[in-house]
């Protein structure tokens, strides 16, 4: 779900036994099976990242780790070529949920969707598949909530 895998309880004494597994990671593992098993609308932040506060891993030095849980949701997301209203209501909440500032969202947009779309256009150009001409290619970045300017401004490099 939301594009995680879980990790089993067999795997993770595994990984203790050969990695020595630290107890900040398990509480990572606790946290991503928790977003891979919980749909978005049903997820608390006291929930959420309680694993983190029992194990005391500092805010701060957690979010590069929880930006990436994030990005990963919204590859799983945008795997259709396009982010829905429900969809971008369930980033909203998680972003929250994971205290993460509007500033890490836009990176991580910026990083995936642009990404994906970056390399679609490219594809279209040379015809291997992608989703053909400019006004196709302006629907999908609007589908993926890119900004007209910016898919311009991808496309005019191609």
């Amino acid at each position: 779900m939301n594009g995680l895998t879980v990790i089993d309880d067999k795997r993770i004494r595994l990984m203790e036994e050969l990695l020595g597994l630290s107890p900040t990671e398990k509480a990572f593992i606790e946290v991503s099976n928790l977003l891979a098993t919980t749909p978005i609308p049903e997820l608390t932040g006291e929930a959420l990242l309680k694993p983190l506060r029992e194990n005391q891993v500092d805010p701060e030095a957690a979010r590069p780790r929880l930006r990436i849980l994030y990005a990963r949701v919204l590859q799983h997301f945008v795997l259709d070529r396009a982010l829905t209203d429900q969809e971008a209501a369930e980033l909203d909440r998680l972003r929250g949920l994971l205290s993460l500032t509007q500033k890490d969202v836009e990176e991580v947009f910026t990083s995936v969707v642009q990404r994906t779309y970056e390399q679609l256009a490219l594809m279209s150009s040379v015809g291997e598949g992608g989703v053909g001409g400019v006004e196709k290619l302006l629907e999908l970045a609007k589908s993926l909530r890119i900004p007209e300017s910016e898919a311009r401004r991808v496309l005019s490099k191609l």
